[in-house]
């Protein structure tokens, strides 16, 4: 008979042991999946903050090449005035 206890205690610390070292792999695979989603989102946020400044360039050069397309034509008109004038 105490060799059936010793065999139940040998199989209940080997079974905890091996729920242990279940959960610590579960739990290093969690914190893993944890990291690498922090990091895209991290890597996401970075990109939209690229892309409003990208954003935010190409506004101001379209309002500088408005502005400067503005004045060609004021230019343009004025040149045009000039030349039915000599006409």
């Amino acid at each position: 008979m105490n060799s059936f206890w010793g065999t139940v205690t040998i199989v209940s610390v080997a079974a905890l042991v091996a729920w242990v070292i279940v959960e610590y792999v579960d739990h290093a695979f969690k914190s893993r999946r944890e990291r690498a989603s922090i990091e895209r989102e991290e890597a996401y946020r970075k990109l939209a903050g690229q892309y409003a400044e990208a954003l935010r360039k190409s506004m101001d050069e379209q309002e500088k090449i408005r502005s400067e397309l503005v004045q060609i034509r004021e230019h343009l008109a004025a040149v045009e005035k000039l030349l039915r004038e000599v006409e």
